[in-house]
């Protein structure tokens, strides 16, 4: 899912994601806007610019870069959000985000944070513009004012970010087991890290100084509170102003950190922005395909055979997305190279020779196919007849006879070799349909006459949600929502007279519903969505 080039104003939670099990979600250029003309009320606890909360802890792929948060009270919380990859390829990240909380006042009892961790593990917060307006900071303001929060949240990476005006600069509680706090810059703030018991452990790499910036800090210290370490925090540290201000209150630790004065290693370990996976885009719609995850209560053989040929298609289309330098990879290629020897990728390959005019290669190509199903063996006789007339110019009465027995079948059940068949013989799609009452285009309503059924689908066209009602009590009714070539995109079965489809998810074009009452009278409609 990608949620690109938005502007969200005055909502009091501008992005909400909860449990988005196993989910790869992108929130990119969007702009977040609170309280034009005046601070959210102090009532307002939960104003939040992107919000994702994870109750049930599956890994997740969450990228958020590159947006613009103007005046709330946090901008970014993530609550028992879990990477199950640790560094160099996180694949949750929270990079190059422009964060302004606002004229936050010091005497604030409400705490704002620029960015929030909470029970979270493997984050990445790289090279984020974290500020506030106003007066600078007081003593009382470090526990309220915050930069960037950890709160028992495991080996993340706080690299690269430049955070002015805040009580701290980075707080963290509990237990933040390797944990990198690095190379950021911490301006006008009180203390440039507090930490309330926290558990933080050794700063790597060893022999490096971890490169952060202390500038023109305000309170006594750059490092206060109590930490709980162990092994002993290695804190090197590079100050730049304000260097006669001890660096740490060592007396405030609950064990006595070690502090290596800066030394020759003072650039930067780590890149302005950590190398991050590329989102695995195969996934949401290819994945369960590619892996028999697929599960259909009716026509599984016919279902499973047209999802794996349109993924087929599709990596034969877009070749470049079978290497996308993802965990993965090996799991799509192979997936095409069993197809591509199979049936379907012979039928392409023929198909390929016909348009560049090698009719011998074709033909050896379709004799060399044993079909496994009658999908199969419907698509290789097409094809046949196809290279016939591209030999001859002519199709003889026999593939007349035998494209006529396929036009009249189900693009569903039978295959790819319907449409095609009614392609070559030009016949409308709605003409036929396999054995069935084929309902016309009227808006709202069929009838069959035999049974006196009336079967409502509307409206039609449709936007977001299309309602299908049936004047009689049934045992029971499924729906199938198609595309024009024969797709499954939703099934759903009632036990009533009514049921809904939501469609607004959908590209605007043709549809077919097809509607089963009973397990006995079927009906079609085609419908058209608009958007």
């Amino acid at each position: 899912m990608l949620v690109e080039q938005n502007t969200i104003s005055d909502a009091n939670i501008g992005l909400y994601g909860f449990s988005n099990r196993q989910s790869t979600i992108e929130v990119r250029n969007n702009v977040f806007n609170f309280g034009l003309q005046a601070f959210p009320p102090s009532n307002v606890v939960s104003n939040t610019a992107i919000f994702f909360d994870n109750p049930v802890g599956y890994p997740q792929n969450l990228i958020i870069n590159d947006n613009q948060i103007n005046r709330f009270k946090t901008g970014v919380f993530l609550r028992l959000v879990n990477s199950n990859i640790v560094y160099p390829n996180h694949t949750v990240a929270i990079n190059q985000n422009l964060i302004n909380l606002g004229n936050v006042t010091n005497n604030t009892s409400v705490n704002h944070y620029g960015v929030r961790l909470e029970t979270c593990s493997n984050i990445e917060v790289n090279s984020n513009d974290i500020k506030r307006t106003g007066a600078n900071p007081i003593s009382s303001s470090v526990p309220y004012l915050r930069g960037i929060s950890l709160t028992r949240s495991n080996g993340c990476y706080i690299v690269q970010n430049t955070i002015d005006k805040m009580g701290a600069g980075i707080y963290a509680s509990g237990t933040c087991s390797n944990s990198i706090l690095s190379c950021n810059d911490l301006k006008r703030r009180f203390n440039s890290f507090f930490f309330n018991n926290a558990v933080i452990g050794d700063q790597e790499p060893a022999n490096t100084a971890n490169g952060n910036k202390y500038t023109n800090n305000l309170g006594q210290y750059y490092i206060d509170g109590n930490i709980i370490a162990n092994p002993l925090p290695n804190w090197r540290y590079r100050a730049i102003g304000n260097e006669n201000i001890p660096p740490v209150a060592i007396s405030s630790f609950t064990v006595n950190g070690i502090l290596m004065p800066a030394n020759a290693a003072t650039n930067c370990p780590y890149p302005a922005v950590l190398l991050l996976p590329p989102i695995d885009r195969r996934e949401n719609e290819f994945g369960d395909i590619v892996r028999n995850q697929r599960n259909f209560s009716d026509f599984a053989n016919a279902f499973n055979f047209n999802e794996k040929q349109m993924a087929y298609k599709h990596f034969r289309n877009n070749n470049a997305d079978l290497n996308l330098g993802c965990t993965d990879d090996t799991l799509f290629a192979d997936f095409y190279a069993n197809f591509s020897n199979a049936c379907i990728g012979k039928i392409e390959n023929a198909s390929d020779a016909i348009c560049m005019g090698n009719m011998n290669l074709a033909g050896s190509i379709l004799s060399s196919i044993s079909p496994q199903c009658n999908m199969e063996q419907n698509l290789k006789e097409v094809m046949n007849i196809y290279l016939q007339f591209y030999q001859t110019g002519n199709i003889d009465s026999t593939g007349i006879s035998l494209l006529e027995t396929l036009a009249m079948g189900n693009s569903t059940l039978d295959g790819e070799a319907v449409s095609m068949a009614r392609a070559i013989l030009k016949w409308e799609v709605e003409d036929v349909f396999p054995g069935e009452r084929y309902a016309s285009d009227n808006n709202f309503e069929e009838e069959i006459a035999e049974d006196e059924l009336r079967v409502l689908v509307y409206p039609n066209p449709a936007n977001e949600i299309i309602h299908i009602s049936i004047n009689a009590d049934v045992e029971n009714m499924q729906v199938y929502l198609l595309g024009i070539q024969g797709k499954l995109l939703q099934q759903v079965q009632v036990f009533s007279n009514f049921t809904q489809l939501d469609v607004s998810s959908l590209p605007a074009g043709m549809y077919y519903v097809k509607i089963v009452v009973n397990q006995d009278i079927s009906i079609n409609k085609k419908i058209s969505i608009i958007k």
